[in-house]
């Protein structure tokens, strides 16, 4: 049996075009997030190296997704991750996939318990890259969907 490779798509196609954030204060790995996630059909994704646009850019753009560095200099991500989450439409959760060298298990309870949703050492796995931002993708566009179809009553 021929090994082929394993061309890692989106789970359905309504995902290609969600809005993904990611944040890096190196602009290589920046790049790198881009160049993945771009070769994997992500048609929507920004970026930027500067922890302090990332408000302004949650705001404009409704991510279903951020992509975010812990340690960066003036606001790290464990602010960042505080601040947005508090942001957030009361309705709608956005999911934090954090991406470090930290690799510290005292680093990844701590991001855990900031409101990351999922956690990834650098250097980057490329496949596992994918399969976890497919997988928090869906998961944030069913919920969009189910929350979309539900009345909300705000009172309960």
């Amino acid at each position: 049996m021929a090994h082929t490779e394993t061309h890692l798509q989106p789970a359905e196609p309504d995902l290609n075009g969600l809005p993904i954030l990611a944040v890096d204060d190196e602009e290589s790995n920046l790049l790198l997030l881009r160049v993945l996630l771009h070769r994997a059909g992500y048609t929507n994704v920004k970026g930027t190296t500067d922890p302090s646009e990332v408000p302004e850019l949650f705001v404009k753009n409704h991510p279903s997704l951020v992509i975010l560095d812990l340690h960066m200099p003036e606001m790290d991500g464990f602010e960042l991750i505080e601040r947005l989450a508090a942001m957030a439409d009361e309705r709608r959760t956005t999911p934090f996939l954090v991406v470090t060298a930290d690799v510290t298990e005292e680093t990844r309870r701590s991001a855990i318990s900031a409101g990351a949703s999922d956690f990834l050492t650098k250097p980057l796995d490329r496949t596992e890259l994918l399969v976890r931002v497919r997988n928090l993708l869906h998961i944030q566009h069913l919920q969009d969907r189910l929350y979309g179809e539900m009345p909300f009553d705000g009172d309960s």
